[in-house]
């Protein structure tokens, strides 16, 4: 039997929880490469968490092309994901490096065992380590390192981003353990013939870094390194830490949280108004709260928490006021009870789904159907909307970028400006109809 998710196309969780291990390996991979493992990572434990069971060896788990897409912020190509996954296959896994559980450093076989893909998914088999650590969570003996993926993935550089990633899971403590310099470049995986002078190393995979994060406007953390000398030589480093003080929230954005029915943290109340408009959050809790009260009603106990996450990254309020403004504009147009609710509760659980499946798809087509000349203007308006956009690499006669990371801030600027929302429900009921949904 082959697991998926029960909802695939459901949006990116801004936070989730990954095992400590996993966390602290040896990044030979790119940063590319190891972003699409974390995915796969959490693909499982949305599915262990939904459906309860666990996969037995040899099972593979399933992620869309879609979803992928989605959480990446581009649209990876077919060859690519070949390519990203079979290294990720070959390349031995070095974990647990910092051996912070207090368990020792492993050498696994492989981030994965075997993949497939399709042009509609992808499919991986997980070791069983790896396998059993994502099903543990939840142990008394778990440590898990709460990971903002949309902080992670604003990085494109790969250092920026491990070194985020190393500073964030010792904010506590504000500080990271020492590294020797021999250390510090086998965490990050470079080769003995890369870096080979301190000072283009310091530039590129330490200070430079460092100063990314910093200047970062959405970065949580602020960071500073410290370096061991013996006279003129470095011998280590390590570095500091501590959580950015968190900006006030105006009167107007708290009172987006005004109808919750439970304590919602500052930090907490900024990360969804990252994501949503302060009006599409008071939507998405009011929208919330009816769903609460349905399941009282049939004698359960919700976890409220857990609905208002869903209900503000899945954009219930726009269900909400859609149903708002077409009771205003017809008041006596009978509803059609064939249909179910869209309105995000039971039945509409699924319809939202499908609707979300729809917009994607609207939105991908509206990209592939670019003429040469839009997309280069699009690219023009890419590099227009902020001077941290390169486009050095874009090719005006082929309309594609040749690196990697520059088509991957493109795709992800293209996909919001071009980002279909509304829906025509004739549209939508004959593609649905179609697809035999």
């Amino acid at each position: 039997m082959q697991l998926e998710l029960i909802s695939d196309a459901q949006r990116p969780q801004p936070v989730f929880r990954t095992p400590q291990e996993f966390i602290h390996v040896r990044h030979s991979i790119t940063l590319v490469q190891y972003k699409l493992w974390l995915l796969l990572i959490r693909r499982y434990r949305e599915l262990f968490e939904q459906t309860g069971r666990a996969l037995v060896d040899g099972e593979p788990c399933y992620i869309s092309t879609s979803t992928l897409a989605e959480r990446l912020g581009y649209e990876p190509k077919t060859s690519e994901l070949k390519r990203d996954l079979e290294q990720i296959r070959i390349e031995p896994l070095h974990y647990n490096l910092l051996e912070k559980d207090g368990s020792p450093a492993m050498v696994g076989a492989g981030f994965i065992s075997e993949w497939f893909v399709s042009s509609s998914r992808v499919g991986v088999i997980f070791p069983k380590l790896i396998r059993r650590s994502i099903e543990s969570l939840d142990s008394y003996s778990s440590i898990f390192h709460i990971f903002n993926w949309s902080i992670f993935n604003s990085y494109s550089g790969k250092y920026d981003a491990l070194v985020y990633k190393l500073c964030k899971d010792y904010v506590g403590v504000q500080r990271t353990p020492y590294f020797t310099l021999e250390q510090y470049r086998d965490y990050m995986g470079i080769a003995a013939t890369e870096y080979t002078e301190f000072k283009r190393l310091n530039q590129w995979v330490i200070s430079g870094p460092v100063k990314k994060i910093n200047e970062s406007e959405i970065s949580d953390v602020a960071v500073s390194v410290n370096f061991k000398t013996q006279g003129r030589k470095v011998l280590g480093l390590w570095f500091s830490v501590a959580q950015k003080d968190q900006l006030a929230l105006s009167a107007e954005s708290s009172g987006a949280f005004s109808e919750a029915q439970i304590k919602i943290s500052a930090q907490l109340q900024m990360e969804y108004l990252r994501d949503r408009a302060p009006e599409a959050v008071a939507l998405s809790i009011q929208r919330a709260n009816e769903y609460v009260a349905s399941k009282r009603e049939e004698g359960a106990s919700p976890n409220i928490g857990a609905i208002y996450r869903r209900a503000i990254t899945d954009d219930w309020g726009a269900d909400l006021q859609a149903r708002l403004q077409q009771e205003e504009q017809k008041p006596s147009t009978p509803v059609d009870k064939s249909l179910p609710p869209a309105n995000g509760i039971g039945k509409g659980d699924r319809l939202k789904s499908l609707q979300e499946d729809f917009l994607r798809k609207k939105t991908s087509d509206a990209i592939k159907a670019l003429t040469l000349e839009e997309k280069v203007a699009l690219v023009h308006q890419f590099a227009a909307d902020s001077d941290k956009h390169s486009i050095s690499s874009f090719a005006p006669e082929k309309g594609e970028f040749k690196d990697t990371i520059e088509r991957a801030n493109f795709g992800a600027w293209q996909r919001r400006k071009l980002r279909v929302t509304a829906i025509d429900p004739a549209e939508f009921e004959a593609w649905r109809q179609e697809a035999r949904r």
